[in-house]
């Protein structure tokens, strides 16, 4: 990975070369996304925020191009991708290089993602309805191949699910983005910079706020039954954030009492085992942390 990095450094048309093609990689496998804007984040850190917006806007451009040759049609999905994938880490970037606070970032995509939830709810409608129609096909298209695959009601379960799935995956690669970003910098032009930073992440009072009113919030709606769905969104989206407070006090504490790395493959095991229960610990010790202040400690 590192030799991506140095290879997009080396001038404007290496990074524009490895951004479309991981655009265009995205089209098949999704995660190539992840690596078309950290290297977009990483140029706009290092050079500056016109560098940034330069290569997103060319790399826009050859990625429609390329579309455009193969569909023959006008590229308004290739325009969206684009935008979407390259457009936001340019802000992220110049948010993390002017603070070197990798919580700020992680404050602007979660402020982003509410606000995204708020509009699409408020345009879309019926939601679930909206996710059943998108997966619906796809169900029915492999139970005529294979035959009964998932009942009519598995998938309307599954459809009142995805949006909070959706927003989860959206958080996770715009975190991935701006984390392989600045750990590429770090390797690049400042050693042990992106661990430093990480084991001091921590989230304002006013986050802390925000996932105290939306637990209260989400537990009204499960005891009085209201139905406010979009509460549920903004609780999960806080949890993630502080799920990377928690995170970041693991790694501090381990750090600094020189604990076994076994202890770090430990726990992101059980994230990808029981990501929802380790998330949800992991949440609660940013809380705490945010209150009790874990670090005192000094992690550099």
């Amino acid at each position: 990975m590192r030799a991506v990095a140095r290879f997009a450094m080396r001038g404007h048309w290496h990074a524009v070369a490895l951004t479309v093609l991981g655009l265009i990689c995205s089209t098949v496998i999704s995660i190539f996304g992840v690596i078309s804007g950290s290297i977009v984040s990483l140029v706009t850190m290092r050079v500056g925020w016109l560098a940034g917006l330069k290569l997103a806007f060319t790399s826009v451009i050859f990625f429609s191009l390329f579309q455009f040759f193969m569909t023959g049609h006008v590229p308004f999905t290739a325009l969206y991708i684009g935008v979407v994938v390259l457009g936001l880490p340019v802000l992220l970037g110049v948010a993390l290089d002017g603070s070197s606070n990798q919580a700020l970032p992680l404050l602007i995509v979660a402020c982003g993602l509410i606000l995204f939830s708020l509009v699409f709810r408020i345009s879309t409608g019926d939601v679930e309805q909206f996710w059943y129609q998108q997966i619906s096909p796809i169900f029915n298209a492999l139970q005529e191949a294979n035959g009964s695959i998932l009942s009519e009601q598995a998938i309307m379960q599954m459809s009142s699910q995805m949006q909070h799935i959706f927003l989860v995956l959206i958080f996770l690669s715009y975190t991935a983005i701006i984390f392989l970003a600045r750990w590429w910098q770090s390797e690049l032009y400042n050693s042990g910079g992106f661990g430093f930073e990480f084991r001091a992440v921590r989230m304002p009072k006013s986050a802390l706020y925000g996932v105290a009113i939306a637990g209260l919030m989400v537990a009204l709606n499960t005891v009085a039954n209201f139905d406010v769905a979009f509460v549920t969104d903004c609780f999960i989206i806080l949890v993630l954030l502080f799920s990377f407070q928690g995170l970041a006090v693991v790694h501090a504490k381990i750090y600094t009492n020189n604990l076994p790395v076994g202890w770090l493959i430990g726990l992101y095991l059980l994230l990808a085992i029981v990501p929802q229960l380790a998330g949800l610990v992991l949440a609660t010790t940013g809380v705490a942390d945010s209150l009790a202040d874990f670090r005192r400690a000094k992690v550099s």
